[in-house]
């Protein structure tokens, strides 16, 4: 488990580093995502409960809102957290 994570977060690193900058890692799930690695190979459950708790209730909000939207359509609910998922023109590079 360890070695897959590792390897999972080596090559996640660089392509999120190359395409969205290195400020993009100051977001919660991206934190998680390192904590969790040090949580791994320390073997910290605390490590491990801390970045649950911070990061899985906004995480399924996100996810159940996206599905939402997916299914019904953006103009459904009425909470906006993945409006920018189906706006149009936004695509760079």
């Amino acid at each position: 488990m360890k070695l897959c994570y590792t390897g999972f977060i080596v090559i996640l690193v660089p392509a999120y580093w190359w395409r969205h900058g290195s400020a993009n890692f100051l977001w919660g799930s991206n934190v998680a995502l390192l904590v969790t690695l040090l949580a791994l190979w320390l073997e910290s459950s605390l490590l491990v409960s801390m970045m649950a708790l911070s990061v899985l209730i906004p995480e399924l909000g996100w996810a159940v809102d996206f599905t939402v939207r997916l299914i019904a359509g953006p103009e459904v609910v009425s909470f906006r957290g993945t409006s920018y998922m189906f706006a149009t023109g936004l695509l760079t590079r």
